[in-house]
């Protein structure tokens, strides 16, 4: 499959779509928030996420620090637990 890019005229809206590994991404993310998750004595899960999906790996990882920031900001019983799921569905998979 061939990578697509999309440029508009804000920063914000630039998209490079190829294709990812589910788990890689996470594991990358997470990698970032280690600070966070451990003062905050969080326990990860994952299940299902050794899949290669397309998408923008950098929006992507933004997305997943503000779900793992907010999880930690907000969650009501310590410690936090996090678990990534991956799911297919009928247009290809997805995680949750």
């Amino acid at each position: 499959m061939d990578d697509y890019y999309a440029r508009s005229t804000s920063l914000e809206k630039d998209f490079f779509v190829k294709r990812v590994s589910l788990q890689e991404m996470v594991l990358e993310t997470l990698k970032g928030c280690a600070r966070e998750l451990v003062g905050a004595k969080a326990s990860i899960e994952f299940e299902n996420l050794d899949h290669v999906v397309n998408a923008d790996a950098k929006w992507m990882s933004f997305i997943l620090k503000q779900i793992i920031s907010n999880s930690v900001k907000y969650r009501r019983e310590d410690p936090l637990k996090l678990t990534f799921v991956g799911e297919e569905k009928a247009m290809g998979y997805v995680w949750k």
